[in-house]
């Protein structure tokens, strides 16, 4: 993935001297991901937050079967 862009990449072939990498998402460019936390959590890949349009944001983001990005709902636990 590229900062802040969404975009997602898979290495094709590896060698000693070499990487291939092909696009596999159709997103578009937004902006707002800037800085955000990427990782993979049972073979999915999320983003959480990150900085664009002067703010930052606190979205989760899903990578999904349509390679495109869903934001998903977060929910607030309240410790009593």
């Amino acid at each position: 993935m590229i900062d802040g862009t969404g975009k997602v990449f898979r290495a094709i072939e590896i060698d000693n001297n070499f990487i291939s990498f092909s696009r596999i998402d159709i997103t578009r460019y937004f902006g707002n991901t800037f800085y955000s936390i990427d990782f993979a959590y049972h073979d999915t890949l999320f983003s959480f937050g990150g900085y664009g349009f002067w703010h930052m944001n606190g979205q989760l983001r899903r990578f999904n079967t349509d390679k495109e990005w869903s934001i998903e709902k977060v929910y607030k636990i309240r410790h009593t």
